[in-house]
């Protein structure tokens, strides 16, 4: 910043802003007045100098902007006509005021004893302090002139960029606070609606405070769903337990686990300063059906054990054995559900912030649980698990979920064809479903409040401004869900808001949706039913419903449609976000890079036009970087020499007279007021006026004259050349307009018609102006427009002799002398008079067009594009391609030409999709080969690592039918649930697959597996006697996931998007991985007995075979699994099409390899 200092204009000093992001934006305010004894500078005051410190002090606060009302300021109106007449120029008058404001120190002195503090008190504490500031002495009798005989000074607002309106009742005062980054949002509220509850006495009577928004309550309501869903899943997964268990002691177990491993989480988000909001309590939320499936697959291990036990056997002998068989399966399943999160981790920007803490507490909860599944679980499973077990055969549940089973397994293992084929059928019908379902980056989070942000063309007033802005606002009031309307028109004052005047923000506040509109809603028996029994089927099908928010946002769109104006409408928080990372507030965007902004400019305006015919568009514009207009005054050099100025004599003139100067600050107490010195509003609000504003031309020149009261000689300008004003002779110039000159160059003093006493003086003497050598020759305006203020008057351009004229001359009592107001001589006066001359003479004033706001990224310029969509009608990933495609062909047609150096980069929200699943590409292979490692390191075995996999695309089938029916789009939180899910697919795999395993081994350690039906025989055993552990698990972790389904408050939008695929592939997942899974497992053992059958015929060759099959296996499964990874975040749908050719490519190879050795097989295993 020091670096920049020197390169920035004079006057400019930047300095540090606020520890706070726009996203900070918690809390914001309007102070009203209901007595009508404030105005708007009065409210103002007060929050500038009593709210706004009081509620900075407020811990975790980083500032509080003010909006609205006028600042009050000291206005000096200087009346260039007093000037002129008394010959004091601007500067005099600035430079008397600055110095009469000022308190010293005079350190300390002592007096009888004691010490005193000096102190120069000399402040400007009111307008009368100003008007008696003293800028010169005038005459002989040291008259002084006052600030006030030659300026009027009163209160008056200071130019402002920004304005506040409420309610469409007109304009009010507001003020914005702004969070410290990092702080908690809702304790930050809480703190400060606490200190405005202590300083409501203070307030002025009849001003009150009115909330205009408020982000506590979108917590609360957030973290009310979330605790709701919590506590329903808690109690749901406890009775799912309690029913399929019907044992009391064991159902504690994974009961008491439970909330066990959700508070030891909160311990590790203590740590790591994770809050408890939506993203971090939804991390908990979808992990809890699985933090007890250890537990359960434990407890059915233990009961199988004491079921086949005698009397007298060892219990804690078969608990370990129990514990033995399932815990490193179970405990490897659940570090697959936590390190399925890992590309969350990776996620940056708007998704990282959002879904990291939600992957953090997932993985918090699931690595806890498995920690607690090999040391607290079995110890707690000793002491719980006691008395008699009730056999499976004799278990009501399990006896009616066999009974139901069996025939379908049976039938599978029985016709594998048909089974595989259903399977594919499946997977094939997802296709076209998943790519139907759309893109978009981020779901809408219902916020509970709109923002209103239509943006229209440049160079709009701000009182134009204000009063459309209380047109809109009065619109929006009047419709019935809306509580208050909070409208914002260019910056509040803090860096956070770099708003201009064409930047209007209105917040939204909107009732409680039970407080909405109804709106019909036909149901089955709305058209087949008499009136008189609808009645009866009201109170459970209800025919009326709630206003939606797009249909709510589509009526308020309709009537807000204004010529000039381009509506947007989108929420408070989502939009801070999105213009902190991509600079875009609609969802999509276009960034027009070059290096000349006129072409920026209609390659802009090309695309508007382009882009307003794409299907779902609902408004597009180019945002307008050349319709500023400038007055430009623009000195010219030569009439500058004439006069002996230098531009900054003019500049010093624009700056001061015109624009106004703040020469200072009063300090009032706590109170800060800006002082201004400038012309009058009628002498500079047109061409014409600014034209006859004056520019002081140096110091007079010294007069002669008669005697002490005799007219006197004008004074000339001290140079080789002028140009005066012709006037009769003996005439007196004593105010503006003497002769029909409206702005004289300078005041000229009385002369007479002699030449006589205009001569003599310090030099020999030579002619006057009317002296003896006559006088001066006029000269006209070379052509029209110079000097154009004058037409009915010459210019008089005179030519001194060197050395001949007095340049300052005695009056006849040999005083020097000087022409006084009155164009009067006085005697022992020295000649003081101010020459001016007209802006118009000395420079160009011209109205110009040019850019209002330049833009710069990355070293080029840029112009920006918004499109808003209907996001009911088409997803964002579909409309950026389909818009893409048209502007592809019109570059290729030439209808939009791009000159070298100009390019286009969509943005918005489009952009972070891209970029999320560009960083997904990376991450999600690496994820699948670490999953892979862990089934590899947990069973041995690539076949039994890729059939465990095939459990994701079984999944996924129902993901996408469940996305499609409930109108999800594939966003970013439903890629957190797929990833999610397959974690949760693969741990159905293996409880399966260890299920099986477990049967199987038992029966070839007892030499029972000879051939296929004994396989099938144990594979039977081992699905269908372990069906009821399978489905407890596939049940709790659904119906764990259920409550965040039929959640309706604030929040609940991601975290349903989040939920609906895991419960869509779960119950597609726990059918398939129930019914195909059995098939695929029972014919890879049979191929593994035919090879155990074949190694003694050609051992070498089969064994080298083997391992050949085994490397080109695992090696072909990795290379497939990376690319298909790859593919699924590549392509729109492309994680279905990786799906099903991962599960056709294993179920259709295994087929082939079983029907290629089957007769062949059967000769070798029954000779």
């Amino acid at each position: 910043m020091n670096g920049l200092r020197g390169a920035l204009p004079e006057g400019v000093s930047p300095t540090l802003g606020p520890d706070a992001t726009g996203i900070g934006w918690v809390f914001q305010y309007a102070l009203t007045d209901t007595s009508g004894k404030h105005s708007l500078a009065d409210i103002r005051t007060f929050q500038d100098f009593t709210l706004r410190y009081a509620l900075g002090s407020v811990s975790g606060v980083a500032e509080i902007a003010s909006i609205g009302g006028y600042q009050k300021q000291y206005q000096v109106t200087i009346d260039p006509n007093r000037l002129r007449a008394t010959g004091v120029t601007l500067n005099e008058v600035i430079d008397a005021i600055r110095q009469s404001n000022n308190d010293v120190g005079g350190r300390i002195i002592e007096f009888s004893g004691r010490e005193y503090y000096v102190r120069g008190r000399g402040y400007i504490k009111d307008l009368a302090s100003i008007e008696q500031i003293a800028i010169r002495s005038s005459g002989t009798a040291g008259t002084p002139l006052l600030v006030k005989d030659l300026a009027s000074v009163r209160f008056g607002p200071d130019i402002r960029r920004g304005l506040l309106e409420w309610n469409g009742d007109g304009e009010a005062v507001g003020g914005i606070v702004v969070m410290r980054y990092g702080e908690n949002a809702l304790d930050v509220i809480d703190r400060v609606k606490k200190k405005f509850a202590d300083l409501k006495p203070s307030f002025p009577e009849g001003m009150e405070m009115k909330i205009a928004y408020d982000r506590s309550g979108l917590i609360k309501r957030s973290v009310s769903t979330l605790t709701h869903a919590l506590i329903e899943e808690a109690i749901t997964v406890s009775l799912v337990i309690i029913i399929f268990l019907l044992h009391l002691r064991s159902s504690m177990l994974p009961i008491l686990s439970l909330p066990i491993s959700v508070a030891i989480s909160f311990i590790p988000m203590y740590l790591l300063d994770i809050p408890s909001t939506i993203m971090s309590l939804g991390g908990i939320a979808i992990a809890i059906g699985a933090t007890v499936d250890a537990e359960i697959v434990m407890i059915e291990a233990s009961h199988k054990k004491l079921e086949n036990a005698g009397p007298h056997a060892d219990r804690h002998k078969l608990l370990a054995e129990a514990a033995k068989e399932v815990t490193p399966a179970i405990f490897f399943s659940l570090l697959i559900i936590a390190v399925a999160f890992l590309p969350i981790f990776t996620l940056t920007g708007q998704a990282g912030r959002l879904f990291k803490p939600l992957a953090y507490t997932k993985t918090f909860v699931m690595l806890i649980s498995a920690v607690l599944s090999i040391t607290f679980a079995p110890a707690l499973r000793d002491v719980l698990i006691r008395g008699r077990i009730r056999p499976e055969k004799k278990h009501p549940i399990s006896r009616f979920i066999i009974r139901i089973y069996e025939p379908f397994v049976y039938v599978a293992l029985r016709r594998p064809l048909s089974t595989v084929a259903i399977g594919v059928l499946l997977m094939a019908s997802a296709v076209p479903v998943g790519l139907r379902l759309g893109n978009e980056f981020m779901p809408p989070l219902n916020e509970g409040d709109l923002l209103y942000m239509p943006i229209t063309f440049p160079n709009i007033s701000i009182e134009e401004a204000k009063r459309q802005l209380q047109y809109q606002d009065r619109i929006l009031r009047s419709f019935p869900e809306v509580d208050t309307v909070f409208g914002k028109v260019g910056r509040a004052e803090t860096a956070t808001d770099p708003a201009p005047i064409t930047m209007v923000e209105t917040t939204v506040r909107l009732k409680p949706p039970s407080e909405w509109r109804k709106k019909h809603h036909d149901r089955w028996y709305s058209h087949l039913a008499p009136g008189w029994m609808k009645p009866a089927f009201r109170p459970l099908w209800p025919e009326d419903r709630p206003l939606t928010w797009d249909e709510l946002t589509t009526e308020m769109n309709a009537k807000m449609q204004f010529p000039g104006w381009t509506n947007a409408w989108t929420m408070p928080i989502k939009t801070r976000v999105d213009m902190l990372t991509t600079g875009i507030r609609t969802p999509i965007g276009i960034k027009v890079f070059g290096t000349d902004l006129n072409e920026v400019e209609r390659v802009g305006v090309s695309l508007e036009n382009l882009l307003a015919p794409v299907r779902g568009t609902r408004s597009v514009l180019y945002e307008r970087n050349l319709g500023g207009l400038y007055l430009d005054i623009i000195p010219k050099p030569e009439e500058l020499a004439r006069y002996g100025l230098r531009v900054d004599d003019v500049q010093r003139v624009i700056e001061s007279a015109i624009g106004g100067t703040p020469i200072g600050t009063t300090i009032e107490g706590r109170n800060r007021f800006s002082i201004n010195v400038r012309y009058p509003q009628d002498l500079r609000g047109d061409l014409e006026s600014l034209r006859r504003v004056l520019v002081p031309v140096g110091r007079a020149g010294m007069g002669t004259g008669g005697g002490s009261n005799s007219p006197g000689g004008g004074g000339m300008p001290m140079g080789t050349e002028g140009a005066l004003p012709v006037a009769p002779s003996g005439t007196a110039f004593a105010s503006a307009g003497a002769l029909g000159w409206p702005n004289p160059i300078f005041l000229a003093q009385a002369m007479d018609d002699r030449g006589a006493g205009m001569g003599t003086g310090m030099g020999s003497g030579g002619p006057g102006l009317f002296g003896s050598r006559g006088p001066l020759r006029p000269r006209l305006p070379s052509k029209p427009g110079g000097l154009s203020d004058v037409p009915s008057m010459g210019l008089m351009e005179h030519a001194m002799p060197a050395g001949s004229e007095a340049a300052m001359g005695q009056g006849a009592n040999g005083g020097v002398m000087r022409a006084d107001v009155a164009g009067q001589t006085q005697d022992g006066g020295r000649g003081a008079g101010q020459n001016f001359v007209p802006l118009g003479a000395v420079a160009d004033i011209k109205v110009a067009g040019g850019p209002p706001m330049v833009r710069d990224e990355a070293g080029l310029l840029v112009g920006y594009v918004y499109v808003d969509i209907d996001q009911g009608q088409r997803d964002i990933g579909g409309y950026v391609h389909d818009a893409k495609d048209v502007v592809g062909k019109a570059i290729a047609s030439g209808q939009l030409k791009l000159p070298p150096g100009t390019f286009l980069k969509w943005t918005g929200q489009y952009e972070q999709l891209a970029e999320m699943l560009a960083r997904m590409k990376i991450v999600v292979p690496l994820t699948i080969a670490i999953i892979m490692l862990l089934l590899f390191l947990q069973f041995r075995n690539f076949a039994e690592v890729l059939i465990i996999l095939l459990s994701i695309p079984f999944a996924l089938i129902g993901s996408v039918w469940l996305l499609w029916l409930l109108d999800y789009r594939l966003s970013t939180a439903v890629w957190v649930g797929i990833i999610a899910l397959v974690g949760l697919a693969a741990q159905t795999g293996i409880v399966m697959i260890v299920y099986i395993d477990h049967a199987y081994r038992e029966r070839k350690a007892a030499g029972l597996i000879r051939n296929l039906d004994d396989i099938i025989a144990a594979h039977m055993e081992g699905t269908v006697q372990r069906v009821r552990p399978k489905l407890m698990t596939v049940s709790t972790m659904l119906i764990g996931l259920i409550p965040l389904l039929w959640a309706t408050s604030s929040g609940s939008d991601v975290m349903k998007r989040i939920a609906a695929p895991m419960v869509g592939g779960l119950i597609t997942s726990a059918f398939l991985t129930l019914e195909i899974i059995p098939v695929i497992v029972t014919y890879w053992r049979y191929e593994q007995l035919l090879w155990e059958r074949l190694v003694p015929l050609a051992p070498d060759v089969l064994k080298r075979l083997q391992r050949l099959t085994a490397v080109i296996g695992g090696g072909a499964a990795v290379a497939t699994a990376a690319l298909l990874s790859r593919l699924y975040v590549t392509l729109p749908g492309g994680i279905f099409y990786a799906a099903i050719a991962v599960g056709g490519f294993a179920v259709l190879g295994g087929i082939a390899t079983y029907s290629a050795n089957r007769p062949r097989a059967r000769r070798l295993v029954w000779p």
